[in-house]
């Protein structure tokens, strides 16, 4: 079982490389993925997302360490679900079908994420030496960071005359949501403290 589960990670991996090399470049079918873009800006900045995640299922893959999946789905559930809260109130304040559609698809993504999160937490962690003090310190600065930083996105009140981030276009105007930038900054918090035992 574990070796179909290390096969799946590291194809899903290498799936997920693609999806963030055509998100960096743009490409068509890219592009049809995310069309709510006002620039060229969302582009680079999915692509991170996805290739921080290609990093992630691949050397959980490669090394077999499944319980660090944990983390990684957890943060893919709290991305997901500010992703689907973003796009849903979108979808009431335009009246946008494609964007109550998306907003459907990512809360699904939501429990499935949750799913895996709950399946992998099962798993004991192979690697049990103690983190180093002077890392411990800096994942401790790196979480307080990201939950202040997402915290204030999330509590920004939405704005057509400030774009701190890269927004979603509704005709007329430029509306940014604070769950959307907020909410990857907030998963990258719940997965250093979920993922990294130790900190």
């Amino acid at each position: 079982m574990n070796k179909i589960l290390r096969i799946v990670l590291t194809i899903v991996g290498m799936l997920s490389l693609i999806l963030a090399v055509g998100f960096c470049l743009r490409l068509p079918w890219t592009v049809r993925l995310w069309p709510w873009a006002d620039s060229f800006l969302p582009y680079p900045f999915l692509g991170s997302i996805t290739a921080a995640t290609t990093a992630s299922l691949l050397w959980i893959g490669l090394s077999g360490e499944l319980r660090s999946a944990a983390g990684g789905a957890l943060h893919l559930t709290v991305f997901y679900a500010g992703l689907a809260s973003s796009l849903f109130l979108l979808s009431q304040h335009g009246g946008d079908q494609n964007l109550l559609m998306g907003a459907t698809v990512c809360a699904a993504g939501a429990l499935v994420s949750l799913a895996m999160f709950l399946w992998f937490r099962r798993y004991p962690l192979r690697e049990s030496r103690p983190m180093p003090l002077l890392v411990r310190i800096s994942f401790r600065v790196f979480v307080v960071v990201l939950v202040l930083v997402g915290a204030e996105c999330v509590c920004l009140e939405a704005s057509a005359n400030v774009i701190s981030a890269p927004g979603l276009v509704l005709p007329g105007r430029r509306l940014l949501l604070p769950l959307w930038p907020g909410a990857p900054k907030l998963a990258e918090g719940v997965w250093s403290v979920v993922g990294i035992p130790g900190i």
